[in-house]
């Protein structure tokens, strides 16, 4: 039997923020040559940033610099605040940009930005980041009204609950008498996000994008999320999932649900100018 959200099994499987910045730190040295998901969801976010220049902007989630060096030709004259949890992560980050002076790195959690409450930016912007909050909406209201200054812009790309559903299947089907659950179970729900800023935030845009990849197997797809930092270990992990013979009961499994070794990665996005 699968346990409820209240349970005290679900709980154990909840990750930790300990969990979540050693995975994350361990991943920091592979992160670039795995994260094609991650790039994609930074493109995305670009797209969407209006084309002008910003004097004082904050990035939550900079990861190794990939998305920070893309940005810092809009802070010619300004400054970026870019944050990050993972020491692994800011120390890779620093090295892309060479210790640029129009960037600052700061190792924090988001989640407690140690900012003056009066600090406002005219960019807020994270990437594949804001998943991981464990106080998710607080955390997402609190640093929009608090840190995003009227007239600035806020994006947001953070992935969704329907992430890895393919693999979810697959896990329920090759081990039916376990709690299979994955960690994007816990992940935030479209509707509710759009639910929830439509009400607190009208001015800004919820978007949701599915980004589809097919992988030649499943070790690759496991690979990709283990060097990317995305399987923090959790607390309950299905045994024969560490075995030769559990990883080919679980590939069978996917291929004859899918018929392939495709997986979905749904992505939210917030965008928009904050009108008080």
């Amino acid at each position: 039997m699968r346990s409820s959200p209240t349970s005290p099994e679900h709980r154990n499987n909840r990750v930790g923020k300990k969990e979540i910045r050693a995975s994350f730190s361990r991943a920091s040295s592979s992160y670039d040559l795995f994260a094609d998901i991650q790039k994609d969801v930074n493109r995305l976010l670009m797209v969407r940033l209006p084309g002008r220049a910003f004097r004082h902007g904050l990035e939550i989630g900079c990861g190794t610099g990939i998305l920070t060096k893309m940005l810092l030709p809009r802070f010619h004259s300004g400054r970026l605040v870019s944050i990050d949890m993972a020491p692994g992560m800011i120390m890779e980050a620093r090295n892309r940009v060479c210790q640029s002076r129009h960037c600052i790195f700061m190792c924090c959690d988001a989640e407690f930005l140690p900012l003056a409450s009066s600090a406002r930016f005219d960019l807020v912007i994270s990437a594949s980041t804001m998943q991981w909050f464990s106080g998710f909406y607080d955390s997402l209201e609190r640093i929009i009204s608090g840190h995003v200054r009227n007239g600035g812009v806020f994006l947001a790309a953070f992935f969704g609950k329907n992430t890895l559903p393919e693999l979810a299947g697959a896990l329920s089907m090759a081990f039916p008498d376990n709690d299979n659950a994955i960690h994007t179970g816990l992940f935030p729900e479209y509707s509710q996000v759009q639910n929830r800023m439509n009400s607190t935030f009208p001015a800004l845009k919820v978007e949701r994008c599915i980004i589809q990849r097919d992988y030649s197997g499943l070790m690759e797809l496991l690979r990709a999320l283990k060097f990317t930092g995305a399987t923090p270990r959790m607390r309950q992990r299905h045994a024969l999932l560490r075995s030769a013979r559990g990883l080919r009961l679980l590939e069978q499994r996917y291929l004859e649900l899918y018929g392939a070794l495709s997986a979905s990665y749904e992505v939210i996005l917030i965008s928009g100018t904050l009108k008080r």
